[in-house]
């Protein structure tokens, strides 16, 4: 993820031009490409661990918000906790620095995607930072906002 030049993210610009030739049924998730980055790391595998039933529960509930729900559904396909066959593939939106959660869905979605879209190794890097960051720790503590008896709980852990 390279400099901040304008209103708008430049790779990911990019990435919306290039987004109806791309392939969505293609995807490389974290097992596939970070072989033990997760399962070998203590820390993160226990990350994993409180994620994912966090994160399923709150796909059986309604969203508010259908990207709510796709940031929720790429976290379990970008985990390998799920298929590409069950999540449906949209079209990037806005993806301008102002939202956090676009921001969130264009990393996972570049992540799963980045066999077909050529990126820079720095940008690489910085997409699985923020992929392995949004799916492992802003996902959950998101999922669990909007439930009040849990929120002092929540703020504590995260």
């Amino acid at each position: 993820m390279g400099p901040c030049t304008g209103p708008d993210d430049k790779l990911f610009g990019k990435f919306q031009r290039q987004w109806n030739s791309l392939d969505k049924t293609d995807v490389t998730n974290a097992s596939d490409t970070l072989p033990g980055k997760i399962e070998g790391s203590e820390t993160l595998s226990a990350l994993k661990a409180r994620t994912v039933p966090v994160i399923t529960e709150a796909l059986v509930q309604a969203q508010p918000r259908d990207d709510y729900k796709e940031l929720l559904q790429l976290v379990l396909l970008f985990l390998g906790e799920t298929t590409v066959d069950e999540i449906p593939q949209k079209r990037p939106g806005a993806h301008h620095h102002a939202r956090w959660m676009a921001k969130g869905i264009y990393a996972l979605k570049l992540f799963l995607l980045q066999r077909q879209f050529q990126m820079t190794s720095d940008e690489l890097r910085g997409i699985t930072s923020v992929s392995l960051f949004v799916a492992l720790v802003y996902s959950r503590s998101w999922a669990l906002a909007s439930r009040a008896d849990l929120a002092p709980r929540v703020d504590l852990e995260s």
